[in-house]
């Protein structure tokens, strides 16, 4: 018990993964992200949605943000919610900031980049 803040907790393992932002790394992303669903115990439906969701970050990371260079890294880190009831996953990566695509007066799009973040 720590005096001044009251009992310590530990902090939650990590599972990082880092990739280089190509496709095998989209195929990479998916498998570890499965796997860690599949360990974590969630639901199908919510390994469905997260793995989704992982798998479209990266591809776009890939196709979209190292458009000049660059070392090509992406960080997956994810760990389990502090109350047991999830997972708290972060995707990073050193591309430069991007705006979405600009739309023409006609609603085409134009431009080169499509995430503003990563």
């Amino acid at each position: 018990m720590n005096p001044i803040d009251g009992p310590i907790v530990a902090a939650p393992a990590a599972h990082v993964l880092r990739v280089t932002a190509d496709g095998p790394a989209v195929a990479a992303a998916s498998a570890w992200t499965r796997s860690l669903a599949a360990r974590l115990h969630l639901a199908p439906p919510d390994v469905f949605r997260l793995d989704l969701c992982v798998t479209e970050l990266v591809t776009n990371i890939a196709e979209h943000g190292y458009t000049n260079g660059g070392d090509r890294t992406v960080e997956l880190r994810a760990e389990s919610a502090a109350n047991g009831g999830g997972i708290r996953l972060e995707i990073s990566c050193s591309t430069p900031p991007a705006s979405p695509r600009p739309r023409t007066p006609t609603g085409e799009c134009s431009g080169t980049r499509a995430c503003s973040s990563c």
